[in-house]
């Protein structure tokens, strides 16, 4: 990447609006809450899953049109099944609500 690419990338995140970063905080954030609720329940947390997904948060808040929001809650519900013993208990309502909230937001940004 040279100077002038790295100006043209610098000078396009320059416009984004202060509510779309706020929202892309909330996404990925979300995604973090659910994967650490998850890990707090089940009694560990892999840190290669953590970093795949906030990897993809990133990703579907970039491009919210995309079946990358559809990936990261299909591991965080693979996480669930997979980490917890008693998959009913009540931090299902805490998980469930961060993937909401997610859903949510990458929702409102699609076209």
């Amino acid at each position: 990447m040279n100077s002038a690419q790295l100006q043209q990338l610098l000078d396009r995140l320059a416009l984004v609006s202060a509510q779309r970063w706020m929202f892309v905080a909330i996404a990925v954030s979300s995604v973090v809450a659910a994967s650490t609720t998850t890990a707090v329940v089940g009694g560990g947390q892999t840190p290669i899953v953590l970093a795949l997904l906030i990897g993809l948060a990133i990703a579907a808040a970039i491009r919210p049109d995309s079946h990358t929001a559809l990936l990261v809650e299909t591991i965080v519900v693979w996480q669930w099944f997979a980490g917890v013993d008693d998959t009913t208990s009540p931090g299902v309502l805490a998980v469930a609500t961060c993937l909401f909230v997610f859903h949510a937001v990458i929702a409102r940004y699609s076209t």
